[in-house]
């Protein structure tokens, strides 16, 4: 499953970004599909305007990335991920794409 994430802080770095995400992914609330930690791939979009930062994640399958959209997507999520300098949240939506291969 493909979701689109925005509001990302300009000084977030991608690996900072993964690293934010892999807690999430890696830890306890995912360890039940899967008995190794959760793949998944994340990379920033080219900047359509300065300063507005946005990326992709794409998750191993549509149940997990379903899981992940309850508890962390749309504007009021139950939980959030905080990346950048001043902790800014992170916004997920699920993308309208396919997720890449």
């Amino acid at each position: 499953m493909e979701i689109f994430v925005h509001n990302i802080c300009p000084s977030a770095s991608p690996p900072g970004l993964k690293r934010s995400i892999a807690k999430v992914l890696h830890g306890p609330e995912f360890e039940d599909y899967s008995t190794l930690p959760l793949n998944f791939d994340f990379f920033l979009l080219p900047p359509t305007i300065p300063g507005a930062q946005s990326g992709k994640l794409t998750l191993p399958s549509l149940e997990v990335g379903e899981h992940f959209m309850r508890e962390y997507g749309g504007y009021r999520p139950r939980m959030d991920i905080a990346v950048g300098k001043f902790g800014q949240r992170l916004v997920f939506k699920e993308s309208r794409n396919d997720p890449r291969p």
